[in-house]
């Protein structure tokens, strides 16, 4: 129960991931930006794949697929989402729908953003 009102109270609390936070994290390390950039090009399909599976109400698959997420979102360092997706994943243990809905719409608004905001790709 002390993971739910965790989930509960960070919405709640109107946290938003900000372009400066986003940028901060994408450009932590240089030597991630690789890995940065294969991430941000499967994000806008992992969040698709994610909206569509919570709209089917389908919580085991949300299950699997905030893991693949919050997985994609650690190796790349990305610690906002990777604790976000983190969250959804818990809250299709827990069957918290409702809140999981919330949270991904705020990683869909962080996907937006980080689209808006993507730095040029380093070609050699």
């Amino acid at each position: 129960m002390m993971k739910d009102q965790y989930l509960d109270s960070h919405l709640n609390s109107g946290q938003q991931t900000t372009i400066p936070e986003l940028a901060s994290d994408l450009r932590a390390d240089p030597r991630m930006a690789p890995v940065i950039e294969v991430f941000m090009a499967e994000f806008p399909i992992l969040m698709e794949r994610i909206s569509a599976i919570a709209n089917q109400q389908n919580l085991q698959d949300l299950k699997s697929s905030a893991h693949r997420l919050k997985g994609a979102a650690g190796s790349a360092g990305l610690t906002r989402i990777y604790d976000l997706a983190g969250r959804v994943e818990e809250c299709a243990i827990n069957h918290r729908l409702e809140v999981a809905l919330s949270l991904i719409d705020e990683l869909n608004r962080i996907c937006r953003l980080a689209i808006r905001n993507k730095p040029p790709s380093k070609t050699r």
